[in-house]
């Protein structure tokens, strides 16, 4: 007895060291150990070792297929892995394992044919592949209540391997696709009867995978009490991981208010109702309260008796895990431009972890970007190129996103929506300059607030428009002024001197004056003038004020250059030349890009070819460089070994980066929400610059293909398009030669000094 109980504490123990976190310092989860052989193994070797698999005896237009689906289930499954997103040897995806251990310990065939892991996304979501791959979204794991929630998820996703779920859907629908195409089907038949026709399939197997998921739940020991609430997290997977009233105060504090109609009251809030399918025929899965009750009529007859909702781990070590999940989804909030969502989740968070400064800066980040986007779409920096808004999900942006909303956070989508751009300069400056106070030496949190004077520039000439004293003192000034000037208009010059007050009169009448004054009267006043008033005077605030009216005239001035007669003849120039001059000695090479695409009655991707020119290019590339001695480090998967889970994590970073770039749209230059990921990978190759390289081609009639190379400068976010090249007709490894030299040739080149 004495030695079963000391198991048990050592197992408490273990796990609660195992998946410790210091929430206060939380730094984002990444990859560790030996690399999985899956992520690095090509994807055509796959393809052909499951070509053993093809049914040779199905009819031949099966077999083909068959071949097709597994060419493209190898190459997309293999784009995920390779695209960082997936992560291996983590916390969370070390806790699903585990589980997945439970699920299966009758089943150790099965176990090891199944792999399961974490994926960097906040949507509530799992799935399966043909490989035997099972993919758990992190957003899935924020919103679950305990360890029970979880494995019922798995063993649905179990259920769609074992049965090959994946493969069996791609068939039939081929076959709905084939025969639908026949003339005597097509005058019986629409496309919206296809569509149903596929997705009434897709119910079967989600049905199935139902069925066959629950029997295995069921073998094991896990709480039939806790499955209910599996539908409940998918009713509501639309909804933030919780559900908090947000104070108002969370925004302000002594030097800044906001007026009241800049917040929605809580009977104001749009009902929570759940989301359902309103056309259940377009819908991939059965409608949950159909599965729901299902469910609920399996169990009826079961007995609960043993059955626990943790098994593997305590209630404390579950409750850590979701924590880490949802610090993650602020930041995968961030990421994805949802600066509203990452707030709130944010929020949510730090009424338990008051002290983060990982979540104080999500908020702080959020609140940047939406200032940076905010004042580029409404036309207030007119130094810049016209911004558009095509890669931004105007659901977000947009002045009545808030109307969407359910539930508390619509405080956030209102709060933000009523803020006019100066305003919001205002508040998020403010922000920054406390937050920076508190954390002096973050480069990060201190390089935004400088930016934002810039900002700030765009709104205001001088520092004179911002007042040193507060509403109320000015108020009470006024009111004390009025007073006096309405005595010494009616009395004599006898009167006014005898009637003149003593200090400590002065002091009680203000005192008295300042609670007259009504929040209405405050609200009436432009406030964000007020929200400097305790640093509007101090040397480093004067420094940054004056620094942002002078990049602002500078960036005026290069605007003016470049639309004079002069300033187009040099762009006309440098067009004509097609060429550039970095004097670059050492870069950093991500992991070049090619794709061949064949345009036919159905447009898809070569991706046998794809693959073989990609190797080409990686080595064309690194021999050219030597040629021109340009100095480079290629960051690329299909040259890491098992050992390289370091350079594996700085692949994501990067690719974080860059996709955050491309939606800055190269105009407002601003700050990366991974920068010091970014700042860390400069410092540890003492290079500061970026070649992203890449070739697509399209077959039509004729071969088209595009060639570019562009440089970023990792610092900054500036880049320069080195190459950029369109041609009609057929890409051949002699023309992929010469222009990787002469992109590289030109980012090794010194630039010509100035007459």
């Amino acid at each position: 007895m004495l030695k079963f109980n000391l198991s048990i504490i050592l197992s408490f123990y273990l796990g609660s060291c195992l998946f410790a976190q210091d929430f206060n310092n939380y730094e984002l989860l990444k990859s560790t150990g030996t690399i999985p052989q899956e992520f690095l193994t090509p994807s055509s070797e796959k393809y052909k070792k499951e070509l053993e698999n093809v049914n040779q005896e199905a009819k031949k237009a099966d077999q083909k297929d068959q071949k097709q689906f597994y060419l493209e289930s190898n190459f997309v499954v293999d784009d995920l892995l390779q695209s960082a997103k997936v992560l291996f040897n983590d916390p969370i995806t070390e806790y699903i394992n585990q589980v997945a251990d439970e699920l299966l310990k009758n089943d150790p065939e099965l176990r090891k044919k199944v792999r399961f892991y974490a994926v960097r996304s906040s949507a509530v979501n799992a799935f399966a592949t043909n490989q035997g791959i099972i993919f758990v979204n992190v957003g899935l794991l924020a919103q679950l209540e305990n360890e029970a929630q979880l494995a019922f998820i798995l063993a649905h996703e179990i259920s769609h391997v074992s049965h090959k779920h994946a493969l069996d859907m791609y068939m039939e629908a081929q076959k709905i696709n084939r025969y639908s195409s026949r003339s005597d089907l097509m005058k019986n038949t629409s496309f919206d009867d296809k569509m149903v026709a596929t997705n009434y399939y897709s119910k079967e197997l989600e049905s199935e995978a139902d069925e066959k998921g629950l029997d295995l739940y069921l073998s094991s020991k896990y709480s039939l009490n806790d499955l209910d609430g599996v539908f409940d997290v998918l009713q509501y997977s639309y909804l933030p991981f919780d559900i908090l009233p947000f104070n108002r105060t969370f925004f302000e504090n002594e030097f800044m208010a906001f007026p009241k109609d800049y917040f929605l009251l809580e009977e104001e809030l749009n009902e929570i109702n759940g989301e359902y399918e309103e056309d259940e025929s377009k819908s991939t899965h059965p409608s949950i309260d159909k599965r729901r009750d299902a469910c609920a009529a399996t169990i009826a007859k079961k007995s609960s008796k043993g059955r626990q909702s943790f098994l593997v781990n305590t209630e404390e070590v579950f409750l850590n895990i979701r924590d880490i999940a949802r610090f993650e989804s602020a930041y995968y909030y961030l990421h994805a431009f949802r600066y509203q969502d990452a707030i709130y989740a944010s929020y949510i968070l730090l009424q338990k972890y008051p002290n983060s400064l990982f979540l104080k800066t999500i908020v702080a980040k959020s609140l940047y970007g939406f200032t940076k986007f905010q004042n580029e779409l409404k036309g207030v920096k007119t130094y810049s190129v016209s911004y558009s808004d095509e890669g931004l999900d105007s659901d977000y942006m947009s002045k009545n996103a808030y109307k969407k909303i359910e539930g508390p956070s619509q405080q956030v989508y209102y709060f933000l929506s009523q803020l006019k751009p100066n305003e919001l300069t205002v508040f998020t400056l403010r922000y920054l300059w406390d937050l920076t106070a508190e954390y002096t030496d973050n480069a990060e949190l201190n390089d935004m607030k400088k930016d934002l004077f810039l900002e700030l520039a765009y709104h205001y000439d001088k520092r004179s428009e911002f007042s040193d004293q507060s509403i109320v003192e000015i108020k009470a000034a006024q009111l004390a002024q009025e007073e006096q000037d309405s005595i010494d208009n009616v009395a004599s010059p006898e009167t006014k001197t005898s009637n003149k007050l003593s200090k400590y009169d002065k002091i009680k009448r203000q005192k008295k004056e300042q609670e007259v004054i009504t929040e209405e009267e405050i609200e009436e006043e432009e406030y964000s003038k007020y929200a400097f008033r305790d640093i509007l005077n101090k040397a480093e605030f004067k420094d940054l004020f004056s620094e942002g009216q002078l990049e602002k005239q500078e960036r005026a001035n290069r605007n003016e250059y470049y639309n004079s007669s002069a300033g187009r003849a040099e762009i006309r120039k440098r067009r004509k030349r097609n060429s550039v001059a970095l004097g670059i000695d050492s870069i950093l090479v991500y992991s070049p890009y090619y794709v061949k695409i064949i345009d036919g009655k159905e447009t898809k991707v070569d991706h046998l070819t794809s693959e073989k020119n990609q190797l080409m290019l990686s080595d064309l590339l690194v021999k050219n460089a030597k040629i021109a001695k340009l100095d480079i480090t290629l960051l690329s998967n299909s040259n890491l070994s098992d050992a390289d889970a370091e350079a594996f994590n700085e692949l994501r970073v990067l690719s974080d980066w860059m996709s955050q770039q491309n939606r800055f749209g190269g105009s407002l230059l601003m700050k990366s929400f991974n920068q010091s990921y970014i700042d860390a990978i400069v410092k540890k190759y003492g290079v500061k610059y970026l070649l992203f390289t890449g070739v697509a081609s399209l077959q039509r009639r004729k071969t088209h293909w595009l060639y570019w190379s562009v440089v970023f400068d990792l610092t900054t976010g500036r880049y320069s398009v080195i190459k950029e090249d369109y041609y009609k007709k057929k890409d051949n490894k002699t023309q992929l030669n010469a222009h990787l030299f002469d992109a590289l040739f030109q980012i090794k080149s010194r630039p010509k000094k100035n007459r």
